[in-house]
């Protein structure tokens, strides 16, 4: 990395040094001279068989974001040491596990907004695996950020996020849920802005915003299921990451069992108690997932589509569309072309 690089690095908030100085990449150079905020031009991985990008900005002092929309084509692992932050994960596609050097482990599955708090200056470990497009933002707030914006009213909020605000020590505590289709919308759009001081205002406002619905949401989360072992998670990402590669769906649960070595009620029940969702309607998601993926990237008609996915009527499918999405294939469709 150069020394120009390093100086940029350097001079980030303390919310993002510690996960750019983690990644190995390089610098879309030169830097947007019109950019508004502060942060990173996009990244790009030195590591093979990893594409696409990633872009760190700070929204406000103690209060950063990461945007990724990224490639892999074999399995990474990421670690790096924590700063006194706590996070959400806007996952939009992809799945991952995240964890600490303690074995602690948990699955970040496509779909779910999330919040991980760790104790300070722990070290955090990922890992993505092979054939996966992560499209993500995640949001990172300090402490003392926190405060200033609850102002000693966090009787709401989970236990892990309100000690970590009230610098109670946290231990680990990664809990998520379904995105809502509003989040969902924002946070395409926060993907798609172009550099630039115009675009930089633009991620600016929604990032307060999708910040604010973010821990309004969190207060629905029912708490996690005890007694799941660190071994059970890594399995069911596992079979998450089965369901998300290509032609999961050819695989009947019984095949997954066999492929897994996995008792068919512990393997069910475990899905459940991790992900929040049943096998079935993960799928269902994925099916309705790439549907979307197909209205804004193709000149495929909505009928043939909804064949594709699985329904005989179209009005059927646009039903089970709009109750996934918040919007119609129509609208979908009109919004990103």
């Amino acid at each position: 990395m150069g020394t120009a690089e390093q100086q940029r690095i350097a001079s980030l908030d303390p919310t993002l040094r510690p996960v750019i100085e983690a990644l190995d990449v390089q610098f879309e150079w030169p830097a947007n001279a019109s950019a508004r905020l502060q942060g990173t031009p996009r990244l790009r991985s030195r590591s093979e068989g990893v594409a696409g990008w990633m872009r760190g900005l700070t929204i406000r002092p103690g209060f950063s974001l990461v945007l990724n929309d990224t490639r892999y084509g074999a399995e990474q692992l990421y670690r790096h040491r924590c700063a006194d932050a706590l996070k959400f994960h806007v996952k939009l596609d992809g799945a991952s596990m995240v964890g600490n050097d303690e074995g602690l482990q948990s699955v970040v599955r496509k779909d779910q907004l999330s919040y991980l708090v760790l104790p300070p200056h722990s070290m955090k470990v990922e890992r993505v695996g092979r054939m996966t497009r992560e499209r993500s933002i995640t949001l990172i707030c300090e402490r003392e950020f926190l405060r200033a914006m609850f102002e000693g009213t966090t009787g709401s909020l989970p236990e892990g996020i309100g000690d970590f605000i009230a610098g109670r020590s946290p231990r680990f505590e990664h809990r998520g849920a379904p995105l809502p289709a509003k989040l969902r919308r924002m946070a395409e759009e926060l993907l798609g802005q172009p550099e630039g001081a115009l675009g930089d205002l633009m991620i600016e406002a929604k990032a307060i915003e999708l910040l604010c619905h973010a821990f309004t949401e969190v207060c629905d989360i029912p708490p996690s299921a005890d007694g799941i072992s660190a071994r059970t998670q890594r399995r069911v990402g596992d079979l998450v990451a089965i369901l998300d590669s290509e032609g999961a769906n050819g695989h009947s649960v019984g095949e997954l069992c066999r492929m897994l070595a996995w008792n068919e009620t512990q393997m069910m029940e475990s899905f459940k108690k991790v992900t929040g969702s049943t096998i079935s309607g993960y799928r269902h998601r994925l099916r309705m997932d790439e549907a979307l993926r197909r209205l804004r990237t193709s000149d495929a008609s909505i009928t043939e589509i909804a064949f594709d996915a699985g329904y005989e009527h179209s009005s059927n499918f646009a039903t089970a569309f709009k109750r996934t999405f918040g919007v119609s294939p129509t609208e979908a469709r009109t919004q990103y072309f």
